[in-house]
C-alpha cells in the first residue's frame, strides 16, 4: 500500500493506493454484515464503498499506514472515468508526482475495481502488467503514457484526476472505520423503534382487513359449492394476489445484488426477474473465460450444453396486497397517464390490445353446461416500459391502481444499463 501526500491550493491531502477490493452481493443490513465478515477475516480496519449497480468495497489496514479520511485514489479515478466518460471497462496508469518512477494502476471491469486492480509499482512493472491486462481485450478506455504504444490509449496526468474541480467534496472517496460507532446509530435506531411501535396499531388494522377479505372469499367459495348454482361464477380478480410494482422491483434489486455483475472473465449478458426469482446470465467473450475458474469462484453457476453461457439463479417470492377493494382506473385515463410518463421522463412505453379473461369453467359437482355470461367489468392491457431509470425508482413513478409488473430485465446497451419492466394494467371496461 502507498500513501501519497500532495497540496491542493491551501489544503494538504493524503491519497491511499493499493487497497484490496471485494464485490458485494447483499443489500441493507446483510451488506453491512458481509463487509464486516471480509474485514474480520483479513484484519482490515478501514473501508471505502463505491458503485450503485455493481457495489464493491475497498479495504486497508492501520498497520500499513492507512487512516480515516484518506482518499482512495482508485475509487476517485474509477468514478471520474466511469461518470465523465461513461466507461465501465478500463485500464489506467498515471505517474505519481513525488516519484516519477512510481505509477498508479487502476483496472475496472463491468464497473467494478478488480481485486488486484488497485496497485502501485515502478514504471516498468506497471507497463508489463498493463500490457498483460490489454491482452484480455474489450476495454472501453485505456489511459497510459503515449510512449508505451498501447493501441487506442490516451495520455493523462495526475492533475487531470486530482484537481480542485474533482476534489471539492472528497468525502465520497474517503476511508472510514469498519467498526460500528454506537453513537452514530443510536438516534436512528431509537427513531426506528418509535416508528415501529407507533405503527403496530396501523398494522393491526391492515391485518384485520386482510383477514376479513380472505374470510369473505372463503364464504363466497363455500356458498358456490354448497348451492351448486347453475349460473357461472364471476371471474376471479387476479390483481389482488399479484405483487405491487414497488415490492417486486425491490426484491428484484436485492436478488440482483446477491447475484452480482462479475463472473471472472465472463461477460455480463442480462438479468431477468420473474415470479420464480432472478436469473443472471454471462457469456464467454474470450479464450480467457475459463470454465474451471468460473466453477471455482461461483460453484453454483449453471452452464449451457455448449459451455458458452453461464447463469446464476436467486429465488424470491413477493406476496400480493390481497386488497379486493382496489379501485381500477378507466382505460383512457390509464393510457393517457402512461403516455404522459413517457414524454416526461423519456421512457419508451408499449401498450398492447386488451387481453380478455378466459371464460369461467364448470365447478366440480355442477350439472350441465355453464350458461353464457356477460364479460367482467374489467380488462387487462399488456404494457412494457424501457428506460435507463433504475427499476426501483421506475416502479415508484409508474405505480398506480391496477398496475402490476411481472418481469424486469437488466441489460447493457452501448455500455450503459437499460431496464425493461413488463406487466399488466388492469382497467375498468
Amino acid at each position: 500500500m502507498r500513501i501519497i501526500e500532495f497540496t491542493l491550493g491551501k489544503r494538504k491531502l493524503e491519497l491511499v493506493a493499493g487497497l484490496v477490493w471485494h464485490p458485494l452481493h447483499n443489500a441493507g443490513g446483510a451488506r453491512s454484515k458481509e463487509i464486516r465478515h471480509f474485514a474480520d477475516e483479513s484484519e482490515f480496519d478501514f473501508k471505502v464503498l463505491r458503485g450503485s449497480e455493481s457495489p464493491h468495497v475497498g479495504f486497508a489496514r492501520r498497520s500499513d499506514g492507512a487512516k480515516s479520511g484518506q482518499i482512495s485514489a482508485a475509487a476517485l479515478i474509477a468514478d471520474i472515468v466511469g461518470a465523465n466518460d461513461a466507461h465501465r471497462n478500463f485500464l489506467v496508469a498515471i505517474p505519481i508526482p513525488d516519484d516519477k518512477d512510481q505509477y498508479l494502476r487502476v483496472v475496472s471491469h463491468a464497473g467494478v475495481i478488480l481485486a488486484d486492480g488497485d496497485a502501485v509499482g515502478t514504471r516498468d512493472e506497471i507497463r508489463v502488467r498493463l500490457s498483460e491486462d490489454f491482452a484480455y481485450g474489450n476495454w472501453d478506455a485505456i489511459v497510459c503514457p503515449g510512449d508505451w504504444n498501447i493501441p487506442n490509449s490516451e495520455e493523462r496526468g495526475f492533475d487531470d484526476f486530482f484537481n480542485e474541480a474533482n476534489l471539492k467534496k472528497p468525502r465520497r472517496w474517503a476511508l472510514s472505520d469498519v467498526s460500528l460507532r454506537i453513537k452514530k446509530f443510536l438516534v436512528p435506531t431509537l427513531l426506528l423503534l418509535a416508528l415501529l411501535f407507533g405503527g403496530l396499531y396501523g398494522f393491526r388494522l391492515w391485518n384485520l382487513k386482510k383477514i376479513a377479505a380472505a374470510e369473505a372469499l372463503r364464504l363466497q367459495n363455500e356458498e358456490v359449492m354448497r348451492g351448486q348454482r347453475p349460473t357461472a361464477a364471476a371471474p376471479v380478480k387476479p390483481w389482488p394476489t399479484m405483487p405491487l410494482p414497488g415490492p417486486f422491483a425491490a426484491a428484484c434489486q436485492v436478488a440482483s445484488a446477491k447475484a452480482g455483475y462479475t463472473l471472472g472473465n465472463w461477460s455480463f449478458a442480462s438479468k431477468v426477474c420473474s415470479s420464480d426469482g432472478l436469473e443472471a446470465t454471462w457469456t464467454r467473450s474470450s479464450q480467457y473465460a475459463w470454465i474451471s475458474h468460473l466453477k471455482l469462484i461461483r460453484p453454483e453457476a449453471q452452464l449451457s450444453s455448449d459451455g458458452n453461457t453461464a447463469s446464476v439463479s436467486v429465488p424470491f417470492t413477493v406476496a400480493g396486497p390481497n386488497d379486493f377493494t382496489e379501485q381500477l382506473p378507466n382505460q383512457q385515463d390509464a393510457v393517457l397517464r402512461m403516455i404522459d410518463l413517457s414524454s416526461r421522463y423519456g421512457v419508451a412505453v408499449k401498450i398492447d390490445t386488451p387481453v380478455e379473461p378466459e371464460p369461467p369453467k364448470t365447478l366440480p359437482g355442477q350439472q350441465g353446461a355453464v350458461p353464457s355470461t356477460q364479460p367482467p367489468p374489467w380488462t387487462a392491457l399488456p404494457i412494457e416500459f424501457k428506460t435507463g431509470i433504475g427499476p426501483v425508482e421506475m416502479a415508484s413513478l409508474i405505480n398506480s391502481p391496477g398496475l402490476r409488473i411481472q418481469k424486469i430485465t437488466y441489460s447493457v446497451v452501448s455500455g450503459a444499463f437499460q431496464y425493461s419492466l413488463s406487466g399488466v394494467q388492469y382497467v375498468q371496461r
